[in-house]
């Protein structure tokens, strides 16, 4: 089974797919916020997906692998899918034993 990620930017913009792990790459490919791409290669910094046309490197911190995903720019924001909103409180509500 194929690992996805979905690609999300702060402002709801769009992501740049580099086709090497370095932001002084200056050849890129636009990636909208909301697009699924497969993982190839996950790192810590850098993490390596396909979108079907293009295969590159990305920030992981652009990438939403789950229901969760803590962002980590200087404001910590995170970022819940709202869909599954619902099943996040009852897992949550099971994890520190809380029953709502």
């Amino acid at each position: 089974m194929i690992k996805q990620a979905t690609v999300w930017a702060p402002d709801g913009g769009k992501v740049k797919l580099r086709p090497v792990p370095s932001k002084d790459c200056s050849m890129y490919w636009n990636i909208p916020s909301g697009a699924v791409v497969d993982v190839i290669e996950c790192g810590e910094e850098w993490t390596k997906v396909s979108t079907g046309n293009y295969a590159g490197y990305m920030r992981t911190k652009y990438l939403m692998f789950g229901d969760v995903m803590f962002n980590t720019t200087e404001n910590a924001e995170i970022v819940v899918d709202r869909e599954r909103l619902e099943d996040i409180y009852e897992e949550l509500g099971d994890i520190l034993g809380v029953r709502g």
